[in-house]
């Protein structure tokens, strides 16, 4: 939001009351649920907003129009997030045209555990912040 202002008000500035207000505003939307909060990183293509819409259009389509199978939809939002997570392109998780069947992410190198024990009687919400996935991505094309 600082980048932009800069960039189309030439003399914009900012004292140091500004900057503490602005962050307490921030703050109480964020903690209000108006905003969601995620890390901005310019060297991944698909920024943390966009892939929350694009997964929350997918979930939103397939349950007003219907589905044929879940096992799709959710591969498709599964691979939306995995691709936002490792900031990589399509052709480094699935077979690409030129590799062979083999070269692509599977299952042996995706790993689901817990961070720690969960306590007994955790709720869903609880045991989805101890969840922890581990991707192995073997067959990268170009550098990264």
């Amino acid at each position: 939001m600082l980048a932009y202002c800069r960039f189309t008000y030439k003399d914009f500035k900012l004292d140091s009351c500004d900057v503490v207000r602005i962050a307490t505003w921030l703050n109480q939307l964020l903690q209000q649920g108006r905003v969601m909060g995620g890390v901005f990183d310019p060297t991944i293509p698909v920024s943390f907003n966009l892939a929350l819409r694009l997964n929350l259009a997918i979930f939103k389509h397939a349950w007003t129009n219907g589905t044929t199978t879940w096992d799709w939809t959710l591969n498709q939002m599964t691979s939306l997030a995995l691709l936002t997570a490792t900031g990589h392109r399509a052709g480094d998780v699935a077979v690409s045209g030129q590799y062979d069947a083999c070269m692509c992410l599977c299952w042996k190198d995706v790993q689901f555990f817990f961070e720690y024990q969960p306590p007994p009687g955790a709720t869903t919400a609880e045991l989805y912040k101890l969840l922890v996935c581990r991707v192995k991505l073997r067959f990268v094309k170009h550098y990264k």
